[in-house]
């Protein structure tokens, strides 16, 4: 996630946090990250493509919850993944709070960049490391 975004959701209440602010530098490599969540009870909300296949074992292993948000191929601006996040990001929270286990979850839009719609779907733990 884009720092800025992380730090506009911490400004309207939600316990979001960077990557710089947690581990105090940028650069971290994502098994630090999925490491980190992992012993702080944290979601690992990214928009890394290739994270989800990459890290698959580590991320069940670990037992935490993650929110992909997908780039389409021209790109998100932060603008644009603050938008879907806030549109969604109560509903995140109350999936998370409410499972037992680790949730997994895909947030996309389709429509225009004007008028997306925003969609949040379940990922199951077997199809994290699935494109």
């Amino acid at each position: 996630m884009v720092p800025s975004v992380a730090r506009a959701l911490s400004l309207v209440g939600y316990s979001v946090r960077t990557v710089d602010d947690v581990l105090g530098r940028r650069g971290v490599k994502d098994p630090e990250i999925i490491n980190w969540c992992g012993e702080n009870e944290a979601v690992w909300i990214h928009a890394d493509d290739n994270a989800r296949r990459e890290h698959a074992r580590l991320i069940n292993s670990a037992g935490i919850s993650t929110v992909w948000v997908p780039r389409p191929k021209k790109g998100l601006s932060a603008k644009q993944q603050l938008s879907r996040l806030a549109y969604k990001m109560q509903a995140i929270e109350s999936r998370v709070a409410g499972s037992k286990r680790p949730v997994h979850l895909k947030l996309s839009a389709s429509g225009t960049v004007d008028e997306p719609r925003v969609s949040l779907t379940d990922v199951s733990a077997d199809q994290i490391g699935r494109g």
